[in-house]
């Protein structure tokens, strides 16, 4: 039986891989637009998916190491909570 905390562990792991499931999702479904809007070759869409594949990873690589060093469970949870109520927030043009 699991404990606990493997529980919360397990729902945050599952919530963070959920989220990159769905960004990859959004950015594959978005290519037709992509391609008609900007009237681009494959090549540039491979290039689009490419470039937010690498960045992802960029992320997440910049992420590992914020959990190495600030503690992995206190890093997962300020991504999940934290991050998308930031974007929610309107930003200011100034």
């Amino acid at each position: 039986m699991a404990t606990r905390s493997e529980l919360w562990v397990l729902g945050l792991a599952s919530v963070g891989s959920f989220i990159v499931i769905l960004d990859m999702l959004v950015v594959a479904t978005a290519l037709t637009t992509i391609q008609r809007d900007l009237g681009t070759s494959i090549e540039g869409l491979e290039w689009t998916v490419n470039s937010y594949t690498l960045s992802c990873a960029v992320l997440l690589m910049s992420a590992a190491a914020l959990g190495d060093r600030f503690g992995r469970r206190r890093v997962q949870q300020h991504k999940i909570v934290v991050v998308p109520q930031r974007l929610q927030q309107p930003r200011h043009r100034g």
